[in-house]
């Protein structure tokens, strides 16, 4: 855990910031089976919030950074805090759900984080939960090789698709090659927190012009922030979707940055570190409360429907997450994820 109430601050804010991302993106329907969306709806779901699961990964990662061992002990207790809530939460999604009630469905859903496709968060946490584990009892170094192996594949897979792992939307949010180096990335920024420190406070101009120009970079290079409208003036696909994850590293350490360097020194208020408490809460129960409401908004304005879709999936869990542990105590945890 980190060490100062800056750090803890910049922690809450952070969550935050990526749960409202998380619900934006899922304010209606599957989003990449077509541009079947407004022009609004596209901006508020899509050109802005790809940071939202690698951040909270590269949280995990800061968080999860320990000098000492993890013990099998510790590891099993992660995971359970992990599964358990996420078992409960499955079985009533699986039932809204799914096409196929198998019992051997079921359990493939299960084990794969494919309940609901957004709950493939839960299998990369999982496999991050492990990682850290071996990184506990590796070498310092270990985990900065690690990192700039998988960057490195990253840079040549895109070039070189051969190389590519699963190329299926269901596989390529799963596969840990993808997704590790958030997780590596906030670890190593835990472990070197005070070199970190000491150059931003020596070179603020050059952090916050690096941090504008990963934002730009983002704006401009992925072709998923640019709006249907525009596509043809663009053009749609111009990179594959490593180039897409290559992207969306330069654009979430910016985006880390900025809410870091603008949180520092500035205690959030309650609500922040309650929407921040409850992010495991809200993001296994919004789904479900969105697609129900979303079929009377169907024919807004994009511009009302996804606030009002966000508004309404965050006032249920987090009501959920409230009164959940004053209804099952300590048990809440393990079911409600709070």
């Amino acid at each position: 855990m980190p060490h100062s109430q800056e750090r803890i601050a910049a922690v809450d804010w952070l969550k935050t910031c990526a749960i409202v991302a998380v619900l934006l993106t899922h304010a209606g329907g599957f989003l990449f089976s077509g541009f079947g969306v407004d022009e609004a709806a596209w901006f508020l779901r899509v050109a802005w919030t790809g940071f939202h699961v690698p951040t909270f990964l590269a949280v995990s990662g800061f968080l999860y950074f320990s000098d000492s061992p993890m013990t099998p002990r510790d590891l099993g207790g992660r995971c359970s805090r992990l599964l358990i809530p996420y078992f409960f939460a499955s079985v009533p999604v699986s039932l809204i759900y799914t096409s196929d009630p198998s019992l051997n469905a079921f359990l493939f859903q299960l084990i794969t984080g494919s309940a609901h496709g957004i709950y493939y968060y839960v299998f990369l946490s999982a496999c991050m939960t492990a990682l850290a584990f071996l990184l506990s009892r590796t070498k310092p170094a270990a985990a900065v090789l690690v990192f700039a192996a998988l960057i490195t594949y990253l840079i040549t897979a895109t070039v070189e698709p051969s190389l590519r792992i699963g190329e299926t939307w269901f596989w390529k949010a799963r596969n840990p090659l993808y997704n590790a180096t958030y997780f590596l990335g906030g670890w190593i920024c835990r472990r070197n927190l005070s070199t970190l420190q000491d150059s931003y406070a020596a070179h603020k101009p050059v952090w916050w012009g690096l941090a504008a120009c990963g934002l730009l970079v983002y704006g401009f290079a992925d072709y998923r922030a640019v709006p249907p409208a525009l596509q043809a003036t663009f053009g749609e696909g111009h990179g594959s979707f490593l180039l897409e994850i290559l992207h969306r590293h330069v654009y979430t350490a910016s985006v880390v940055f900025c809410v870091v360097a603008l949180s520092a020194r500035r205690k959030p208020p309650e609500w922040v570190v309650f929407v921040s408490a409850s992010t495991y809460t809200i993001y296994l129960y919004h789904k479900p409360v969105i697609d129900f409401v979303a079929a009377y908004t169907s024919a807004w304005n994009g511009a009302v429907a996804v606030p009002t879709l966000v508004l309404v999936a965050l006032a249920s869990t987090l009501a959920l997450s409230w009164s959940g542990p004053r209804i099952l105590g300590r048990y809440s945890k393990w079911v409600f994820g709070c």
